[in-house]
């Protein structure tokens, strides 16, 4: 069992309650966490290290994906913990929409994974149309996928 201390730092964080939020209602993908967070993948990965170091959550891997869930109690302080985790579930910053958010997304849909084509594609549109909307544009940017970008390069000059 880890020292109190390191379970008592663990819990000492927003970032990490909101996790042990989603992670109370089932198992759950890293890219998922990522997504109802909108933290980097990174970012999401070190806060789970320490939940893990702490004893407050295992992990499974399936492939490339990482799935984490809330660790069995290994002693009478982690159930309590687990037990107050449930009471203070509305005292959480963000707790019920990040469940709202968890609840709507599909199980490690292949086009929400951050390293996904798909994914990063969006991220371009949303970055160039927020970029437009702050700068006052109205009119949408137009945008083209990897392959169109590829044809129009490889076109002869006239």
């Amino acid at each position: 069992m880890p020292r109190v201390s390191t379970i008592f730092k663990a819990l000492a964080d927003d970032t990490r309650l909101r996790i042990l939020n989603l992670l109370r209602q089932r198992e759950t993908c890293v890219c998922e966490i990522v997504d109802v967070l909108g933290l980097c993948q990174s970012r999401v990965s070190r806060h789970l290290a320490t939940l893990k170091h702490a004893g407050l959550v295992s992990c499974r891997r399936e492939g490339p994906w990482v799935y984490y869930s809330l660790a069995p109690p290994d002693s009478d302080l982690s159930a309590r913990i687990m037990d107050w985790l449930w009471v203070a579930k509305d005292q959480i910053r963000s707790g019920a929409s990040d469940l709202e958010t968890l609840r709507a997304l599909d199980h490690c849909d292949s086009s929400a994974r951050p390293d996904s084509r798909e994914s990063q594609q969006r991220q371009k549109e949303t970055q160039l149309e927020a970029s437009a909307t702050a700068c006052g544009a109205t009119a949408m940017i137009p945008t083209m996928s990897d392959a169109q970008f590829a044809g129009d390069m490889m076109e002869p000059v006239a």
